[in-house]
Order: structure tokens, then C-alpha cells, then sequence
């Protein structure tokens, strides 16, 4: 529903209701050809049809699509290696034991274009209820930036529940969570109840949004800089026309 916000998007569904069976019928699967996004909930599972996951797959790896994807323990593990170097994480050495725990979100940084703006504050974040996080064996590529870490009673765990990345000359943003909806339930009268919509909007527009399409850039010579040394930045401007 956050998506449909947006009326420059155009949002196809395609629910699985069980091992042959869809909400949406294409059996020539033509909505994945004209595809700009990918929003994967719990997909691909065991009963995800062989054709659909190619389909999808091959767009990812040699089509550059970027996209969403949300883990659980529905995910088979197995047809998502396919995919390994498109994903912001390794899972080819992974044993895939997937182990579900109630955890709130511990955003890292006190900035964040997704997570931290006018609609929501880092304690706004900090203070969501809890989701079942998706804690499996997982290791981060050098793409790889976190956003979130889990705090589970009070304890912070460093282990990543919100990622985006960069990869194979696409992007990728992942949530190792499932019923996030419990977010959007979250109101407070001091916050904007729109967090959770501006969060998945956020996502889709910069998953969208090509070096093309921007029109002011920043590059930094270094992400990581020690005290005191000097740091070149190279700005570019882009006009409209």
C-alpha cells in the first residue's frame, strides 16, 4: 500500500496461494520482462515454480534489475544461491538454519536518508516494537552498508536486520525480518505516523534512481578517513536539459 502512494509507480502483485496457483495469472510471464523493480517477499520458497525463479534470476544477474528482498525461514535457501552475487551478503557456504527472534531495530547512525528524515527521528526508530528477525549465517560483502542492528531486551546484537548495497552495477536493499507491518502500526502523537510509508517509498525511489537521473553528485575520495587527513571531494552538477 506504502508503493501505491507514488503515482508515478506502476505496482504489479503476484501473490502465490499455493504450489501452482497465483493471484495474478500470466502464463507467459510477461511482467517480469517489463519489470524496473523487484520486490521479493519471502521468495523464492520451496513451492516457487522452477520458470518463475529463473525468470526473476536471470533479470537480477543479467538484466541489472535491482531489488527489495525480505528473508525468512519460508525462503528456500537454496534456489536464493542462484542469485549469490547479486545479494549483499554470501550464503553459498551458508548451512541456511534459519532462527526467527523478537527484535527491535538499532538504526547506527544518527543520518540516514531511509530511515532518518522529517517523518522519523533515530528514537523514533529506536523505539518501534518488535519483528521477528531473521538471524541465519550470514556474511556481509564489502558492498554491504548496514542501517540497522538488532536490539533484542534491551541488548544491541550486532547483526544486521536492515542492508543496501550496491552490486553488479545494480542495488539491492535487504530486511532480515518478516512482519515489519508492525511498524506502520506504531504511532505516537509526537511522530508522523507515516514512517513506515516513507521508509519502503525511500527504498523503491533509490533503488529506482540511476547516476543518470541525478542531477548534483558528491564523490569522496575515501569512506573512511583518519584524524586530520585531508579529504577531496569532487562535486558535479547536472543541468535539467
Amino acid at each position: 500500500q506504502a508503493l501505491k502512494k507514488n503515482k508515478n509507480f506502476n505496482i504489479i502483485d503476484v501473490a502465490q496461494i499455493s504450489a501452482n496457483e497465483f493471484l495474478y495469472q500470466d502464463k507467459n510471464l510477461k511482467f517480469i520482462d517489463s519489470a524496473n523493480v523487484f520486490f521479493l517477499i519471502n521468495f523464492p520458497t520451496k513451492n516457487t515454480p522452477q520458470n518463475i525463479v529463473y525468470k526473476v534470476f536471470d533479470k537480477i544477474l543479467n538484466g541489472k534489475i535491482p531489488f527489495f528482498i525480505l528473508l525468512s525461514d519460508l525462503n528456500d535457501f537454496n534456489k536464493l544461491k542462484t542469485i549469490d552475487k547479486a545479494l549483499p551478503f554470501d550464503i553459498s557456504s551458508s548451512k541456511y538454519f534459519v532462527n526467527s527472534q523478537l527484535a527491535q531495530p538499532y538504526v547506527v547512525k544518527d543520518f540516514d536518508p531511509f530511515l532518518i528524515g522529517s517523518f522519523a527521528s533515530k528514537n523514533d526508530w529506536n523505539s518501534l516494537p518488535p519483528v521477528y528477525a531473521t538471524i541465519l549465517d550470514l556474511k556481509l560483502k564489502n558492498s554491504a552498508e548496514i542501517h540497522s542492528y538488532l536490539k533484542i531486551k534491551e541488548q544491541v546484537i550486532e547483526y544486521p536486520l536492515i542492508i543496501s548495497s550496491t552490486n553488479l552495477d545494480s542495488k539491492q536493499f535487504t530486511i532480515n525480518a518478516v512482519e515489519i507491518w508492525r511498524w506502520k502500526l506504531f504511532y505516537r502523537s509526537e511522530i508522523n505516523n507515516e514512517l513506515f510509508d516513507n521508509f519502503i517509498l525511500s527504498i523503491a525511489e533509490w533503488l529506482l534512481t540511476t547516476e543518470d537521473d541525478m542531477r548534483f553528485a558528491i564523490d569522496l575520495n575515501k569512506k573512511i578517513l583518519n584524524l586530520g587527513e585531508m579529504l577531496q571531494i569532487t562535486a558535479k552538477a547536472k543541468d535539467e536539459f
